[in-house]
């Protein structure tokens, strides 16, 4: 994918057992819908990466590879990243965030690849796409598991992502840069249809 998931350092998740499951209509229409913090979910990627987007939509790494296209691309994960997203299988799917502040873009941004990050705002009714899944924490992460929408909506920390709270506030921040790291993984491409600004 374009941003791909970036290699951060390593830092112990505690996964506890996602066992609700989420109307995904309800998340849609009374968490997301009528929040004042954000409605959309979020892919970034380089700026020079725009005009491929805009003639093909999203598209994995896996899928990049395979038409091709991959060269032209300026990712968002170095070399160790993309490695890993090949290993653990998750260069298949499309990685989209919930707001628009990966902690991965800022390292990008201030290492060598010098990242110009657009933050593509996506239609979240994406999250009912078929093969959808989402993670708690960067999914090229060692320990990370990769949970069916409906199911891992419960587990995330959705008060901090859609409620309004006070950020200043260190145990709050600290939720928030938590809930910062959690992605919604998109299998294969994303229809440029559901990009619905920063083209």
């Amino acid at each position: 994918m374009y941003c791909c998931v970036n290699h951060l350092p390593l830092v112990k998740v505690a996964l506890e057992p996602w066992e609700g499951r989420m109307d995904l209509d309800y998340f849609l229409k009374e968490t997301l819908g009528k929040s004042t913090q954000q409605q959309r979910f979020y892919h970034f990627t380089d700026r020079k990466n725009l005009p491929l987007i805009r003639a093909n939509g999203l598209i994995a790494t896996s899928g990049l590879r395979s038409r091709n296209l991959f060269d032209g691309v300026k990712t968002g994960g170095d070399a160790l990243s993309l490695q890993s997203d090949a290993a653990k299988g998750t260069d298949k799917y499309v990685c989209l965030c919930f707001r628009p502040n990966h902690p991965m873009a800022h390292v990008a941004m201030n290492d060598g690849r010098k990242l110009d990050p657009v933050y593509l705002e996506i239609d979240p009714a994406v999250i009912k796409l078929a093969g959808v899944m989402i993670t708690n924490a960067p999914s090229n992460q060692n320990g990370v598991q990769r949970i069916a929408a409906a199911s891992a909506l419960d587990g995330l920390d959705l008060e901090v992502l859609y409620k309004r709270t006070d950020w200043n506030d260190a145990a709050i921040k600290a939720r928030l840069q938590t809930a910062e790291k959690y992605e919604i993984l998109i299998p294969s491409t994303l229809d440029k249809r559901y990009i619905v600004g920063g083209l």
